[in-house]
């Protein structure tokens, strides 16, 4: 079961196996580097939380944000404010990028990428260097060129020419990382983890998200509240 406990086990047993925790552009695939991912598909604040803990624990990390989401909106002045102190804890922010509400042409995905990193640089006031593919076509998981001249989690040095492990869909599956073929041999592991599977809500993807709707329900009736003087959050809802 995932949970904060069982994060922060997995991090201190990758320490004791003297694994370091390093960025794209510094990953050596012969040694015991860990590149360290996080793709925030659904909470800034659950984000926030463990880039708290790994700073903690003297461990950096990347957190990939979509900048355009239904569910956070990285303009909202507790969120940039959440994504700036990422940044500060000495964690790498990058794109979390959509490709699939752009057109297919390669030039078009290029001239969005760019604007979607100028975007969200324009809130964490530092470059973006990476992007990672929001729920990838196979096109792009084999697309081994930069992108609007960053690189992107998905090539072949990232994805193949080193081990992977992602925890998608609230399940190892691609098998626990302590038992990966790159973990026993010493080599290099890029780790994909999603915040929204490690907390303490509860023990299924249901329980969790219907966690994560109540109180994303109960953020938006107080945005209703301070804006709009005949309604109340503090009433029972209607319906």
């Amino acid at each position: 079961m995932f949970s904060i406990d069982s994060y922060i086990k997995l991090i201190s047993d990758l320490k004791d196996l003297n694994y370091n925790f390093v960025s794209y552009n510094e990953v050596n695939k012969l040694e015991r580097n860990i590149v360290l991912r996080h793709d925030i598909d659904m909470s800034i604040d659950l984000a926030y939380d463990m880039a708290l803990i790994e700073r903690d624990m003297g461990v950096s990390s990347h957190y990939f944000i979509l900048v355009r989401s239904g569910l956070y909106n990285i303009f909202e002045p507790e969120t940039s404010d959440k994504l700036n102190k990422i940044v500060e804890f000495g964690h790498s922010v990058g794109l979390h990028l959509d490709a699939s509400i752009y057109c297919d042409d390669r030039s078009g995905l290029e001239k969005y990428a760019e604007y979607e990193c100028k975007v969200l640089e324009s809130v964490i006031n530092k470059d973006v260097e990476f992007i990672s593919f929001h729920r990838p076509v196979d096109s792009l998981l084999d697309y081994d060129q930069n992108i609007a001249g960053r690189i992107h989690t998905y090539q072949a040095k990232f994805f193949k020419d080193i081990g992977y492990c992602s925890d998608s869909k609230g399940g190892w599956y691609y098998g626990h990382p302590l038992d990966h073929d790159a973990i026993k041999e010493g080599s290099a592991l890029q780790l994909l983890t999603h915040p929204i599977w490690w907390n303490n809500t509860g023990n299924s993807v249901q329980t969790i998200l219907d966690h994560l709707s109540v109180v994303n329900m109960k953020k938006y009736r107080d945005i209703l509240s301070d804006n709009c003087i005949p309604y109340n959050s503090k009433l029972k809802l209607k319906f």
